[in-house]
């Protein structure tokens, strides 16, 4: 298997593997500027306000059917 990580790497692919593996995601601080996380949060929200908008879609939004017991 081939990494991505050089000999000098500060990270470890077993601690990144085993955070995807384990609780299945991994942060890194700066790991995006924070103009790109701004407008994900924008667009996330127009998403969400659309959804809320459907009939049922907020109980979509919890992954959660209409025909629910």
């Amino acid at each position: 298997m081939q990494t991505a990580f050089s000999a000098t790497s500060p990270y470890e692919a077993a601690d990144i593997m085993g955070g995807l593996y384990g609780d299945g995601c991994i942060a890194r601080k700066g790991a995006f500027s924070r103009a790109w996380a701004q407008q994900l949060g924008e667009d996330v929200a127009v998403l969400f306000d659309e959804a809320r908008r459907q009939p049922a879609g907020r109980s979509k939004l919890r992954g959660r059917s209409d025909n629910r017991t």
